[in-house]
């Protein structure tokens, strides 16, 4: 089941390229004069022409980044313009960021959020690292200009997606209502394209747990691992690989710690088609021992867990 061509601008005939400027013709609307284009080229001023080849950069005139995304390598510095006199907002990789400066720069934290308003044009610095993660510390220093004000997504060079992880978050997320509906409304948000509170969000590794599904036809490829307190959410696509529409049969996917399986957009696939597929897991915390029991109603497994 699934979950569930401009006009031409020319001089006319016998006049030459440094003549007096040409209207655009051919467009015509009521009540609207179109302005002359100059068509003369443009020629350079030799006094302004420069070698570039005996031309040294000003490094009191260096390019910072101003690009919306910078990618950060933890424990290097990283100088970033921001507007001053106004509020910045600057987007952390981290659910539950925590920052240190000793600027008099404003910064709130709100979400994975930081607001950052200086009046001052001098310039701050701030470490930035995930709740309860000490040894991790993205460097950043703030340099306030006359500019607009900006939004900047930071990211880690390296893992341009991913997330970082508050246990703390996750797990007040995940007991703030039964547990059945917890994992509906995890599942409903994988499907969203979001990510649950307080989860982390990284590419699946070899070492994660697999997503194996026993359904011929199906082929399964796992691509990333949201992690929190007490789950863990693998997100993955089904492809049809047989010569017939399939329907992607949840069952085959179950295993020791599977606590459901979903599909979307489709749960139904033609030849070629894929889907995602989410399989939601119990966090492995301690090994308890357990035995089988057959079902009565067919080939099933249970656990009974002493």
């Amino acid at each position: 089941m699934g979950l569930v061509g401009f006009p031409a601008v020319a001089g006319g005939p016998g006049t030459e390229p440094g003549d007096t400027p040409h209207p655009i013709v051919g467009a015509t609307l009521p009540g609207l004069t179109l302005p002359t284009v100059d068509t003369r080229p443009v020629h350079a001023n030799p006094a302004s022409k420069t070698d570039a080849t005996h031309s040294s950069p000003d490094p009191r005139k260096q390019q910072l980044p101003t690009r919306n995304t910078v990618a950060l390598v933890p424990g290097v510095n990283q100088v970033i313009k921001i507007a001053r006199g106004h509020l910045n907002r600057i987007i952390t990789p981290f659910e539950n960021p925590v920052v240190h400066t000793t600027s008099t720069a404003k910064v709130n934290t709100e979400g994975q959020v930081l607001y950052v308003a200086s009046q001052s044009s001098s310039p701050s610095t701030l470490y930035v690292s995930p709740e309860g993660q000490r040894d991790l510390a993205l460097s950043i220093t703030l340099l306030p200009r006359g500019i607009a004000p900006r939004e900047v997504r930071l990211s880690i060079a390296g893992a341009p997606g991913r997330v970082y992880a508050s246990a703390a978050r996750a797990g007040e997320w995940e007991r703030s209502r039964p547990y059945v509906h917890t994992i509906k409304d995890a599942v409903s948000r994988l499907a969203l394209g979001e990510v649950p509170p307080g989860y982390g969000l990284r590419e699946w590794r070899s070492s994660d747990a697999p997503m194996n599904c026993a359904q011929p036809g199906i082929e399964v490829n796992p691509g990333q691992v949201l992690s929190g307190s007490e789950l863990i959410l693998l997100v993955g696509t089904a492809t049809n690989n047989a010569n017939e529409r399939l329907e992607i049969e949840e069952a085959t996917c179950r295993r020791a710690g599977v606590l459901a399986v979903a599909a979307w957009p489709k749960a139904s696939l033609a030849p070629g088609e894929r889907t995602e597929l989410y399989i939601v897991m119990r966090r492995a915390l301690e090994t308890v021992e357990s035995r089988q029991r057959p079902s009565l109603i067919g080939n099933t497994t249970e656990l009974v867990h002493e």
